[in-house]
């Protein structure tokens, strides 16, 4: 099977025509499962990135980030192979934070927000 590749530009401007969700997706994980509107599955398809939101879930066994009302999840690149994935609870409390070592993600910074079990775009809210 062939994989189209979409451009980081292509992608970004994709990713912006996002606004509010017809479906939701189940994504699902060891033990759990979360939604994913349009503009999140677009990007786990297109930027290949399903395991972003496999990190989302991973941390939702943590009670301080379990009940915060609106997570933000920032992925931002610090160097050619180098990320950062952080979540705040909308305030700038930072609650998680997480280098990874490697990573092909397309963009150098995607922010996701996480509530009430859906991951979605900011434009989606």
């Amino acid at each position: 099977m062939e994989t189209k590749t979409i451009t980081p530009g292509q992608l970004k401007a994709s990713l912006a025509q996002f606004t509010g969700t017809e479906h939701y997706y189940q994504h699902k994980s060891i033990g759990s499962s979360i939604l994913l509107t349009d503009g999140c599955k677009y990007l786990a398809e297109n930027a290949q990135c399903y395991w972003l939101f496999d990190l989302i879930m991973s941390y939702q066994h943590r009670k301080d980030i379990k009940q915060a009302r609106l997570q933000v999840w920032i992925l931002k690149k610090q160097d050619d192979i180098t990320w950062i994935v952080h979540c705040t609870d909308g305030n700038h409390t930072v609650l998680a934070r997480q280098d990874i070592t490697y990573s092909d993600f397309p963009l150098d910074e995607i922010t996701i927000w996480f509530a009430d079990s859906v991951a979605m775009l900011p434009s989606e809210y």
